[in-house]
């Protein structure tokens, strides 16, 4: 007996006519590609993901903004800055972010060894090298076959130091060991590994060969030339300047960080690693060039504001980027820089060190049927200016001691977010909670001596001659 199929034209009802067996796999071969099509229509995209990469491994980019603060990401301080704005919306924002210190060196040392704080050797505005024991986020992702650079103002060890990028963790550096230098916008030579690299002349007003526009070519020549594999990548432009810089500057310093973070997101998205690749934003303490503005009114003595211990210096913006594979959205929980060395160890499936002591931010990052955790970590802070003073944070509180012994202030940042009103008489149980926290990390602190392995041929800016 011959096949028989309903045939798709008119007929006449309750007919149906024989078919040659030929056309009926044919008709069956046409409907089997009519339905992979639609199939293949209705399969979520993932365009962003590399195939041919070699490792499952995602790839991390830390951008670190030398004085990006919370400001600077406002809708209104956003407006015209697409890359930024576009960044924020597919990115978790962690709203209630602090930085290490409010000195630059121990902030960066904070981020990169993921030392808190109270435990941290490197705790004030000298450039002090790091050590050779201790561990680097670099460090940490090259023992698990990470490929690693950083690029841009490194500030924590100089020429002929222990501290030096190629000695911790990071083999590729392109930048200043300088912080300073890092200011200089027009420096006519940038640190190549341990060699200084000559730029060429400035041809009239061409911003190729700026030192911005140099890190962010070897931003992306890194990217490509390590596509197939796992990597890690510092950049730490400085930029959008410090706190210090006028308005018309410091407007146009940010617009060049927004069209490098444009050009660093489109080249992942261009190569197919968008979703492979965890980009991480965060803003760290500027160092200051030339004379800082003057204020409009007097700061009143022993405050957290006189001291640079108050949220507005503290807070700093912190963003995690994935698209497809971290969900957008923010929290208000508080946390430090110095998680995300145990976030991305985490997400490596590193070792970490036994001194990274921090959480790891994944829950709140990763999509799951489960809320994330919704415990409160204390946080501290220190200046160690004389007279030390410390801060620290419990909940809702916002505790401040202006110097060793003296009488502890206590801010509700819920209802004065701007540290004005000192409640502390009103809650002695919370007095207590700061008074017993400032005493367990209560470390006298003294300039480091310069140890004659410290020396270096390299002033600030000035190109060494050797």
């Amino acid at each position: 007996m011959p096949m028989t199929i309903p045939c798709p034209r008119m007929e006449t009802p309750n007919r149906r006519r024989t078919v040659a067996p030929a056309e009926a796999i044919a008709y069956r071969i046409a409907v089997w590609v009519l339905l992979v099509l639609l199939g293949v229509a209705t399969v979520p995209s993932h365009a962003e993901s590399r195939p041919s990469r070699r490792t499952p491994q995602p790839n991390v980019v830390l951008i670190l903004g030398d004085g990006l603060r919370n400001s600077d990401l406002t809708p209104r301080s956003l407006i015209g800055l697409t890359n930024l704005s576009n960044f924020l919306q597919e990115g978790f924002r962690f709203t209630e972010a602090y930085t290490g210190s409010p000195a630059a060196p121990a902030a960066r040392a904070s981020i990169l060894t993921g030392i808190p704080p109270e435990q941290a050797r490197i705790r004030s505005a000298i450039q002090e090298p790091l050590r050779s024991e201790e561990v680097t986020l670099g460090e940490m992702a090259r023992s698990v076959g990470y490929s690693c650079a950083f690029l841009g103002a490194w500030g924590l060890g100089r020429e002929g130091t222990s501290g030096m990028p190629i000695q911790q963790g990071f083999p590729d550096f392109l930048g200043t060991l300088d912080l300073r230098h890092g200011t200089n916008s027009r420096s006519p030579f940038l640190w190549r590994n341990d060699v200084p690299f000559k730029l060429p002349p400035l041809a009239g007003t061409s911003p190729d060969n700026l030192p911005s526009a140099w890190l962010l070519r070897a931003a992306t020549n890194f990217i490509h030339g390590h596509e197939e594999t796992a990597f890690l990548l510092v950049y730490a432009p400085s930029l959008p300047g410090g706190t210090n810089q006028s308005p018309a500057v410091r407007s146009a310093r940010l617009a060049r960080l927004d069209a490098q973070i444009g050009t660093l997101t489109q080249d992942l998205r261009k190569r197919l690693l968008a979703e492979d690749t965890l980009v991480i934003l965060a803003g760290v303490p500027a160092v200051e060039s030339g004379r800082p503005l003057r204020r409009s009114e007097p700061m009143p003595p022993n405050t957290p504001q006189s001291r640079g211990l108050d949220d507005a210096t503290l807070r700093t913006p912190l963003v995690f980027w994935r698209p497809g594979i971290l969900r957008p959205g923010q929290t208000n929980l508080p946390v430090g820089l110095w998680e995300i060395a145990p976030t991305v160890t985490a997400l490596l499936d590193g070792q970490r060190p036994s001194r990274v002591t921090g959480r790891s931010l994944q829950p709140w990052l990763m999509p799951s049927n489960s809320e994330a955790p919704t415990n409160q970590m204390s946080l501290q802070w220190e200046q160690v200016d004389a007279p030390r003073a410390q801060a620290g944070r419990i909940g809702r509180w916002k505790g401040f001691q202006p110097a060793p012994g003296a009488a502890v202030q206590v801010f509700d940042l819920a209802e004065d977010p701007a540290e004005t009103k000192d409640v502390s008489t009103q809650h002695p149980e919370v007095v207590q909670e700061f008074t017993e926290l400032f005493n367990r990390s209560d470390r006298p602190w003294s300039a480091p001596t310069p140890r004659p392995s410290d020396e270096t041929t390299a002033a600030g800016d000035q190109l060494p001659t050797r």
